[in-house]
C-alpha cells in the first residue's frame, strides 16, 4: 500500500470526516463538477532515508490536501476535522506502518476554477517502506 492509499484509507474510514465527503478524494484536482465537500491530494516530496549499507526501510512523504468546501467555514470545518484524524495518527493501514504522522501547515485560499473557499494543508507521514 502507498502512503497515498493508506491516507484515503485513513480519511474515508473516518465516521465524521466520511459523512462530510464520501467518497470525494480525489488525486491532484478536484473535479469541477464535484459536490463539495471534497478533497484533492497530491505527493509534494518522498524521502527515503539511507543507511551506510543503503536504502533504509523508511521515508517520510509530504502530502498536500486542497479541502474544498463551499463556504469557508465548511473548509475550515473539515480541515479541523483531518488536523484530528492524521495529527500525531500512528498505527498500521494495510501493509503500510505509519511511525507518525503531522500537520505542517495550513493556508486558506480558494480554488482558481470555481471561486469556492479551499484550505491547503501539508501533511508529512514518516512509514515503512
Amino acid at each position: 500500500m502507498t502512503p497515498e492509499e493508506a491516507l484515503v484509507a485513513l480519511l474515508t474510514g473516518d465516521t465524521t470526516i466520511n459523512t462530510m465527503i464520501g467518497a470525494r478524494i480525489y488525486p491532484l484536482v478536484v473535479p469541477q463538477t464535484s459536490i463539495r465537500p471534497a478533497i484533492a491530494y497530491q505527493v509534494i516530496s518522498n524521502v527515503p532515508s539511507y543507511t551506510h549499507d543503503g536504502p533504509a526501510d523508511h521515508a517520510r512523504e509530504r502530502i498536500q490536501l486542497t479541502l474544498e468546501g463551499n463556504s469557508y467555514a465548511q473548509a475550515r470545518a473539515l480541515a479541523g476535522e483531518v488536523r484530528r484524524k492524521l495529527g500525531g495518527y500512528r498505527g498500521v493501514v494495510g501493509d503500510l506502518t505509519i511511525g507518525s504522522s503531522f500537520i505542517e501547515n495550513d493556508v486558506d485560499s480558494y480554488a482558481e476554477t470555481t471561486r469556492l473557499p479551499v484550505v491547503r494543508m501539508d501533511v508529512v507521514m514518516q512509514h515503512n517502506g
